[in-house]
This record gives structure tokens, C-alpha cells and sequence, in this order.
């Protein structure tokens, strides 16, 4: 996303409750919604170039 996004762009996630568990991570199958909200956080924090604008859930 750092090559599409313009400089102050802003990412949306969307995250569907169906899960097919044998293509899923295991830390995404045994974890829930909250923290799936953190693991997906986790891939923006670690690419680097991102800062965080808070959490905001709709």
C-alpha cells in the first residue's frame, strides 16, 4: 500500500467473519475480533511509513 497511497492517504480494513481455517494463520484462528484488529495493525506498524490515526471501528 506505501506505493499506492498518496502521502496522508488513508487505508480502510474490512474484515469478514467467515474464515475458511485451513488457508487461515493459526494466531488468526485462534484469536478474535479485537485482536484481529491488532494483528492487521501489527503488518502496517512493522512495513513502517504508516502512522497510526487512532482506532476507530464502524
Amino acid at each position: 500500500m506505501n506505493r499506492i497511497l498518496k502521502p496522508g492517504g488513508l487505508a480502510l480494513m474490512s474484515f469478514s467473519n467467515r474464515c475458511f481455517f485451513t488457508k487461515a494463520i493459526s494466531i488468526w484462528t485462534s484469536t478474535g475480533d479485537a485482536d484481529h484488529a491488532l494483528i492487521v495493525g501489527s503488518y502496517f506498524h512493522y512495513a513502517g511509513g504508516y502512522e497510526p490515526t487512532g482506532n476507530k471501528f464502524i
